[in-house]
């Protein structure tokens, strides 16, 4: 079972998700035993006056730990032993500095962990749409223009990083009459 606060399937207004490992072709699974279950916790909107089941009691304690306060706790304890443990642990953590300490530690790596996830995203995005720009006139000037996969202007446009200036050269290398017209093009963008 996966807990993530964020959602993961933004077209998909259901916090829980189920999912079976099936075989390709014929569609069966490979056991019935094997499932694995996302809470969306960001979807989770019941109300604790709502709250039925032990599942959504377990995943509102999840989400709304930190806000859980006097009348409220204490009804959510009583509905299970497990609940009132992992409140009486909830509690323990908060009154230990040592324990808080551990805490703040994990808050900040988890933090930074979600930063660099973001970053190393924004980055691979940026390469594949490099990538796609490059292949994109690649295929457009050796279509158009008869070239090898070798030749002097397709080694160059390739040292460009520019996605802007890649976007250009994109759209010159469909609208340019003949290579000339496009390699005095390539000169005038350096």
């Amino acid at each position: 079972m996966n807990f993530v606060k964020h959602s993961i399937w933004k077209d998909h207004p259901e916090y829980l998700s189920t999912f079976r490992i099936l075989e390709n072709t014929r569609n069966f699974p490979l056991t019935e035993d094997l499932e694995i279950h996302n809470v969306e916790l960001e979807k989770f909107l019941e109300s604790f006056e709502s709250l039925e089941t032990d599942l959504e009691s377990w995943i509102y304690l999840l989400k709304e730990s930190q806000n859980l306060k006097g009348e409220s706790m204490k009804t959510l304890e009583k509905k299970s032993p497990e609940i009132k443990k992992a409140i009486s642990e909830l509690k323990n953590i908060s009154r230990s500095p040592k324990s808080r300490e551990l805490y703040e530690a994990r808050r900040k790596a988890e933090l930074d962990y979600n930063s660099g996830m973001k970053g190393a995203f924004r980055q691979g995005k940026e390469e594949g749409l490099e990538e796609g720009l490059l292949l994109g006139i690649r295929m457009n000037l050796k279509s158009r223009f008869n070239l090898r996969e070798d030749d002097p202007i397709l080694k160059e446009i390739h040292r460009i990083k520019d996605l802007d200036r890649l976007t250009k050269i994109l759209t010159q290398s469909v609208q340019a009459k003949t290579l000339e017209e496009f390699k005095k093009f390539i000169k005038s963008i350096k």
